[in-house]
């Protein structure tokens, strides 16, 4: 499919291309039946009170995680996709890793043999 460049002002001239007819036939009904044929069924105010929030530890030890997989900066690092001057600066207190990389980290500390199977794969 070929991209169409457009400028705002091209864009505003456009007419929308809703059918307000359909829409406004459109009744309750019908949006939970085809909610229940989504792959992605809608969530109810039970589920969201049901759901666990994941919430990453606040502070991560990175050289002692490093270390008890006894590898070096470098090597943890290309392992694991990190950058080796990102786990010197988190070791040696420069920066914090972010949340995204607590999380990863806690993995890699409690399952490293999933993570690399993962990895691996993409």
């Amino acid at each position: 499919m070929a991209t169409v460049r457009m400028t705002l002002a091209q864009m505003r001239k456009q007419k929308p291309k809703l059918n307000r007819k359909k829409i406004d036939a459109t009744t309750e009904a019908d949006i939970l039946r085809h909610a229940k044929e989504d792959d992605n069924p809608i969530w109810t105010a039970r589920d969201f009170k049901r759901a666990r929030v994941v919430t990453p530890p606040e502070a991560v030890d990175v050289r002692a995680i490093r270390r008890r997989q006894r590898l070096s900066q470098r090597a943890f690092a290309m392992k694991y996709g990190f950058s080796p001057r990102t786990v010197q600066d988190w070791e040696q207190g420069r920066s914090r890793p972010d949340r995204p990389a607590r999380l990863l980290l806690a993995m890699i500390d409690h399952a490293p043999a999933t993570v690399e199977r993962v990895l691996r794969q993409l």
